[in-house]
C-alpha cells in the first residue's frame, strides 16, 4: 500500500521547510555566537589589563625592585590572558556540544513523529484499499 501522492508531497514539503528553517536558525545563531565570543573576549582582556595595571601601579608606588616587578607583571599578564582565552574556548566548546546534542534530540523527535504519521497514513490507505 502507498500513501496518496498529495499526502507524501505535504509531508515532504513540511520536512523541507523544517530543514530550511533549522539551517537558517543555525546560521544566525552561529553568527551571533561568534560576535558574542569576540565581544566577551575583548571585555575579559580589557578587565584583566585594567586589573593588572592597577596592581602594577601599586607595586611601583612601593619603589622596590621596579624592573623586576615590571618584568614579572608583563609575564604574568600574558599567562593570565592565555589562560582566560583557553578557559573561554573550553567553555564555548562545552556549550556548543550541549547545543548540538539538544538540536540532535529535537530533530530525532521531529523525524520520529513524521515517520509515525507516515506509517499511520500508509496503514489507513491499505485499509481503504482492502475495504
Amino acid at each position: 500500500g502507498c500513501v496518496p501522492l498529495s499526502q507524501q508531497e505535504c509531508l515532504t514539503e513540511t520536512l523541507l521547510r523544517a530543514k530550511k528553517a533549522r539551517l537558517q536558525a543555525e546560521r544566525k545563531l552561529k553568527e551571533t555566537v561568534e560576535q558574542q565570543v569576540q565581544v566577551d573576549d575583548k571585555l575579559a582582556e580589557l578587565q584583566l589589563r585594567l586589573n593588572s595595571v592597577q596592581q602594577l601601579v601599586t607595586a611601583l608606588d612601593d619603589g622596590t625592585h621596579t624592573s623586576k616587578v615590571v618584568s614579572w607583571h608583563s609575564k604574568m599578564e600574558e599567562v593570565q590572558l592565555e589562560n582566560l582565552r583557553l578557559q573561554r574556548a573550553v567553555d564555548r566548546l562545552t556549550d556548543q556540544a550541549k547545543t548540538w546534542e539538544d538540536k540532535n534530540t529535537s530533530q530525532e523527535n521531529v523525524v520520529s513523529h513524521l515517520e509515525t504519521r507516515l506509517v499511520t497514513q500508509q496503514h489507513k490507505h491499505e485499509e481503504q484499499l482492502l475495504a
